[in-house]
């Protein structure tokens, strides 16, 4: 049977072996709040747009990590964005349906790179983002334009995450 001060100093124990184990690790980070691996300025340069889809990434990049003003990492950001249906539908009953849900996919190429050239992170993201189309053609390109800029923003949070973790090592 187990004495109740036996249980107690085995707890305290356990306790003190953890908290000297963790103190050992110097990697450990927050991700949200203050002093959070999310809130770091990071100096960029970023490569010119090629699209709009590039522009959106690059202003909200810009944003939450920064820009260089001098010599610093150069991010270059290609993307590439492509719709498809979310149902499959013979194309008479396509065709009745008032309306039809689609989803948007945005994709990247990311190339960081430092300042002498070499290549510290390489790698391709993408997120997607629904939206519906009906026979209307203007809504049809409205709601299409919305979903790729709602894609890029969330692509841009996966972006500067991955930039974050690429550039702490």
């Amino acid at each position: 049977m187990w004495s109740s001060s036996g249980v107690r100093a085995g707890l305290v124990a356990i306790v003190l072996a953890s908290a000297t184990s963790l103190a050992a690790c110097s990697g450990l980070h927050p991700v949200y709040g203050p002093g959070g691996v999310t809130e770091q300025q990071v100096a960029l340069n970023y490569a010119a747009p090629t699209s709009r889809t590039d522009q959106i990434i690059y202003e909200a990049l810009a944003l939450k990590l920064g820009k260089a003003t001098g010599p610093a990492p150069t991010l270059t950001v290609t993307t590439q964005s492509f719709s498809r249906e979310l149902t499959v539908q013979s194309s008479s009953v396509a065709q009745a349906l008032p309306s039809l849900m689609r989803e948007m996919e945005v994709s990247a190429d990311i190339k960081l790179t430092d300042t002498s050239g070499k290549i510290i992170f390489s790698g391709m993201r993408s997120a997607t983002a629904d939206y519906t189309t009906n026979t209307q053609g203007l809504a049809n390109d409205t709601a299409a334009a919305d979903a790729i800029k709602r894609a890029a923003l969330a692509l841009a949070d996966t972006i500067r995450l991955t930039l974050l973790g690429a550039l702490s090592k």
